[in-house]
């Protein structure tokens, strides 16, 4: 289908105004380009938009815009999501929005962008793995960032999945998280048996 049905407009922002867009954003975090790397990707042509209050849906021609507007459009929708959490009270401190946004780019790593939070909705699906479940915020991801900290000569980054997944199963294996490791064989076993139980009413409850 070379093109979706009904009007569509694309939108494109000329590259002086992104970066004077971008100027403006200074006194709230920058967004800059980091390298002129370049890679390829498959992105859907055609999205749809609906912004809130506006009966009208609008649709979106993804190949009308720069891949530079694309990349900043992207980077500044992950600097909105975790900084929409920053007026928590929890969210105080430096060190605070940190772990938010640590917390923030390991979701979407995982590819989970309307993930709820902690006691939002309906609770997150168990993974089919144990393995994979060792590589989510309760299993092992927390240590494998601190460790990709705490060794930088090694060249790795907390915002590479690929990396974090190698440092997870390495941590795994390594004789000081045997322990831990088994308590949270442990814990997802246990997140397994309740899942089944309530996909299938299996349950003896007290009423």
């Amino acid at each position: 289908m070379d093109s979706p049905t009904g009007n569509r407009r694309a939108f494109v922002l000329s590259q002086s105004k992104m970066e004077t867009k971008m100027a403006n954003e200074e006194k709230l975090g920058k967004i800059l380009f980091a390298s002129n790397e370049m890679f390829e990707t498959k992105l859907p042509r055609y999205m749809t938009v609906q912004w809130p209050g506006v009966s009208k849906v609008y649709t979106l021609d993804l190949k009308a815009f720069t891949p530079t507007l694309l990349a900043y459009g992207f980077a500044h929708g992950v600097k909105q999501k975790a900084g929409d959490q920053f007026g928590a009270e929890k969210a105080r401190t430096p060190e605070a929005r940190a772990q938010i946004i640590e917390d923030t780019l390991a979701q979407l790593l995982l590819g989970d962008w309307n993930k709820k939070r902690d006691g939002e909705g309906r609770a997150a699906k168990v993974p089919d793995t144990f393995e994979a479940f060792l590589c989510t915020r309760e299993g092992l991801t927390s240590d494998a960032h601190k460790w990709i900290k705490a060794n930088p000569a090694r060249g790795l980054s907390t915002t590479n999945a690929d990396d974090v997944i190698k440092v997870v199963k390495a941590l795994a294996k390594a004789p000081a998280f045997a322990d831990k490791v088994k308590n949270l064989k442990g814990v997802y076993n246990a997140k397994v048996k309740a899942s089944a139980a309530i996909e299938t009413l299996d349950l003896d409850l007290d009423i």
